[in-house]
């Protein structure tokens, strides 16, 4: 998240910080329900590994029954790397 910060906030740092209390509001509206698509870079994924875009971010995240936890964030442009 802070690399994402730090490139924004060399042109604009409102808008860095924009971009990044949004980001940061979409993870804490995750509310345990798999409201989006699974992610295709994990290996063996169950549907537990759900991903997302936001301002040209990807977010993979798990699910589990007790939280929700937030395993990667990457440009969408950055080669995907499995994991």
């Amino acid at each position: 998240m802070q690399i994402f910060y730090n490139y924004i906030k060399k042109d604009s740092l409102q808008n860095a910080e924009t971009v990044r209390d949004n980001i940061i509001d979409s993870v804490y509206g995750l509310n345990g329900k798999i409201i989006h698509r699974p992610d295709k870079y994990k290996r063996n994924n169950d549907g537990t590994y759900p991903t997302y875009e936001i301002y040209s971010c990807r977010i993979s995240y798990r699910i589990t029954s007790t939280h929700i936890k937030v395993l990667r964030l990457r440009h969408v442009k950055m080669r995907p790397k499995m994991f």
